[in-house]
């Protein structure tokens, strides 16, 4: 409630100004944020996956609707590898993880039965980060990928983050649409693989293990980015506000036309 209302103030208190919001849409006071959104002359929301895509356009329909994949998937950092041992596993402790105490240990259980060493992470921040010192804590958190083998994530940015560091990732789903509508865009990567069944964890260790030289090719997906690039922008003063909600981190970019 207290995030949702930032968010309306933020795009009340602009209401002739472009703003580029990009988030998952709860339903939690629906009515009110169509009100507050669709009044807005110049507002952009940008959808990182159909569902979502299909929810804003039909709840917020005085805006302009666009998709573009997650944002990370435009950057590549294949090169300058780090030599690979062990596997990572970034699960979610969260509410939004569906996999339970046992089925975790099981998944623990048949990596210990492949890799001799097992590292334990997760992407989510529970402390403050310095402005000065958010790349660096990035490139490090990358650097955990870019070191493994294998991946086992129900994170869509654990996920993420294998693809553009080009590290083999078995993807678990979590409670809704997010991680899987976000495997969409990326479902080209052989090494890459999205399950609902911890069952089939092994066989696709397996089929992983078999894969060689494996790269991060994000060409197709530039086109999407080129629309946001394309939403006349053009000469402008620009604003973030950052929001951490329960279950995401939401940016809210406010741009804001210089006079000529």
């Amino acid at each position: 409630m207290f995030d949702e209302n930032i968010r309306r103030d933020a795009i009340e208190r602009f209401p002739n100004n472009k703003i580029i919001t990009k988030d998952d849409k709860g339903n939690k006071e629906l009515e009110l944020s169509k009100k507050i959104y669709n009044n807005h002359k110049n507002l952009i929301l940008v959808a990182r996956e159909k569902v979502s895509y299909e929810l804003m356009r039909k709840d917020f329909n005085k805006c302009k609707i666009i998709i573009t994949p997650d944002i990370v998937l435009y950057l590549n950092e294949c090169a300058n590898r780090i030599n690979r041992s062990g596997a990572l596993f970034c699960l979610r402790s969260d509410l939004e993880s569906k996999i339970n105490y046992d089925n975790k240990q099981c998944i623990l259980q048949m990596l210990k039965s492949e890799y001799k060493e097992i590292n334990v992470t997760d992407n989510g921040i529970d402390k403050f980060i310095k402005k000065e010192e958010r790349k660096q804590f990035f490139y490090e958190k990358l650097d955990e990928f870019k070191e493994a083998e294998l991946v086992i994530t129900d994170r869509i940015h654990g996920m993420i983050f294998a693809a553009i560091t080009g590290t083999p990732c078995i993807a678990l789903s979590n409670y809704n649409y997010k991680a899987k509508g976000t495997y969409e865009w990326i479902k080209g990567l052989n090494y890459i693989k999205f399950t609902d069944d911890i069952e089939k964890i092994p066989e696709l260790i397996d089929e992983l293990k078999k894969l060689n030289n494996i790269t991060y090719d994000n060409s197709d997906l530039m086109k999407y980015y080129n629309k946001i690039i394309k939403c006349k922008i053009g000469r402008a003063h620009v604003r973030t506000i950052k929001l951490k909600l329960s279950n995401t981190k939401v940016i809210l970019t406010t741009i804001k036309k210089l006079l000529k």
